[in-house]
């Protein structure tokens, strides 16, 4: 079997969590042990060292350079399946080629949420011969929003890096603070700075405390959504990924009360770093967190102030939602997202 793969936003210098998801997936498929081909499809020349992070050297993966043609998935990627056809396409970002042959070739889609762009989504979910959704919450979405059945969605649940999060030298936290200013204790979020993360409801109950610890908060703003880093609270904008585990770690709490989540991979990563996590009640995250977090209203400043203070403030809480964190990330992981996502693969390709 044959599997063409858009890989065509891996080369991004800041990869966000969709390049992540595909990053991490990549890899752990080149780790299985399978005949099948995959051919990953670029915009620009991956460097070789990237190749070989992405693919561990393994023989059955190779990769094509497209030219953009005015649209790289419309045109450039198009001609390409048009000419040299896969078994399966396989695309994790809310758009596919309009027009592909479809008598000889099946396509599988990622769909991490539907709040982004309508139209390219909509005509993924709808043409796709199968779905992978991110989360249950995703699945349930995308059905509220299309006509879909069931058996076309698969739940595949994202993992986390092992070989960074968990085991760490915590005697290096305090260099990681003293470089982003932090003095004493803080809590920390990780995500985009806009809207949907509920940036502003989370600052407002962080200001109502009366603590003296920072709220850190890491990642760059969006476009459009500036302003938001004029909150009063600790902003460092876009955080190297090997000195994220150490913020995590160094943390009383992580908060992560975003308003909507297609999964939520950094709840993961703060729990594989044994740090207590506040999440929010609804979306994926109340799914991806269990009952390993505390579960507040993202709609209220006072519920999310509340459990921001409880985890401060409250000793054995905050051990006890370690503890259960460290056990609840055993249930994801990369190579079980791999082994389910080619079983989705074979079923298709058996169906063509």
């Amino acid at each position: 079997m044959k599997i063409g793969v858009d890989a065509s936003r891996l080369t991004n210098k800041n990869r966000t969590g969709t390049e992540n998801y595909l990053y991490y997936l990549l890899q752990a498929l080149s780790k299985k042990d399978t005949k099948h081909e995959f051919v990953l499809y670029f915009k620009e020349e991956p460097s070789r060292e990237f190749i070989r992070e992405i693919t561990n050297g393994k023989k059955n993966f190779s990769y094509k350079v497209l030219p953009s043609l005015g649209s790289w998935t419309q045109v450039g990627l198009a001609l390409e399946i048009f000419k040299n056809t896969p078994d399966i396409l396989f695309c994790s970002w809310p758009t596919m080629p309009g027009i592909n042959p479809f008598w000889k070739m099946q396509t599988v889609a990622t769909i991490h949420d539907v709040t982004g762009r309508f139209i390219p989504t909509c005509w993924t979910t709808t043409f796709a011969n199968a779905l992978i959704a991110v989360s249950s919450s995703t699945k349930n979405s995308i059905k509220h929003n299309s006509k879909i059945r069931s058996p076309k969605i698969h739940v595949i649940h994202e993992g986390f890096d092992t070989s960074l999060f968990g085991m760490i030298e915590r005697d290096k936290i305090q260099g990681i603070k003293v470089k982003y200013g932090i003095s004493g204790d803080y809590m920390f979020f990780l995500g985009s700075i806009g809207p949907r993360k509920n940036i502003e409801n989370m600052v407002k109950a962080y200001n109502s405390l009366d603590t003296n610890i920072d709220f850190v908060l890491g990642g760059a703003a969006l476009p459009g959504h500036e302003k938001l880093m004029e909150l009063p609270a600790k902003f460092i904008g876009r955080v190297p990924q090997e000195e994220l585990p150490y913020l995590y770690a160094g943390a009383k709490l992580f908060a992560f009360v975003s308003n909507e989540e297609g999964f939520g991979i950094p709840i993961l990563e703060a729990m594989a770093s044994g740090t207590p996590v506040l999440t929010a009640n609804v979306s994926s995250t109340k799914e991806v967190a269990g009952s390993a977090a505390l579960l507040v209203r993202p709609d209220s400043v006072q519920d999310i102030a509340s459990g921001m203070e409880k985890i401060i403030r409250d000793t054995e809480l905050a051990v006890s939602l370690s503890t259960q964190g460290l056990a609840r990330v055993k249930d994801f992981s990369w190579d079980k997202a791999a082994e389910k996502t080619l079983m989705v693969f074979e079923e298709v390709y058996a169906k063509k």
